[in-house]
């Protein structure tokens, strides 16, 4: 009888400190997407408050949120390489997750945001209506998402002219020049 409620209030203690943690760790989350959504480049001193709720929120958390608002962090602190290493895993394992495939295109943007920002919508539609018009068959937009999925993916993996090779090309001369 003495083990049992010992039993019993272990148990209780145990689910109480789960729900504190929990409670930890949304609080955290919540701090960390205010100073991520709070607009501006952070300073290395919010950056660092940012990972270090980041890291406390993604104990208990099974999804892939944390790594949502890690990348975005990346993104705005200008590490676009960071977040797309990040985005790239999270839309492989969740590739109907519309919010992942919306911070990949942020993360994917080259100097033109227009050159991402169309695909972008456009496979963002799809994830949205797919399931509505799921009939167990593959809906015919399918192959139009697949292509859009890969142009997203191949501006994501761009990349700029290496150091070598930019300034021979500010080296360029003409041959001759024309003179009228």
């Amino acid at each position: 009888m003495r083990a049992a409620r010992f039993a019993i209030a272990a148990l209780a203690v145990a689910a109480c400190a789960w729900f504190v943690i929990g409670v930890i760790q949304s609080n955290n989350e919540s701090r960390a997407t205010t100073l991520i959504n709070g607009g501006g480049t952070p300073t290395p001193a919010q950056t660092a408050q940012i990972e270090h709720w980041l890291d406390t929120a993604g104990t208990l958390n099974p999804d892939r949120n944390i790594d949502l608002l890690r990348a975005q962090a990346e993104v705005r602190a200008g590490e676009s390489a960071k977040a797309l290493v990040l985005m790239k895993r999270v839309v492989r394992d969740e590739p109907r997750n519309a919010d992942a495939w919306i911070v990949f295109g942020f993360a994917a943007q080259s100097p033109s945001p227009a050159l991402a920002a169309g695909p972008l919508a456009g496979f963002v539609t799809y994830v949205a209506h797919a399931p509505l018009d799921w009939d167990w068959e593959m809906p015919a937009v399918t192959l139009i998402a697949i292509v859009l999925a890969g142009l997203l993916i191949a501006l994501g993996e761009r990349r700029p002219p290496s150091d070598a090779v930019a300034p021979a090309r500010e080296r360029e001369r003409p041959v001759a020049e024309v003179r009228g």
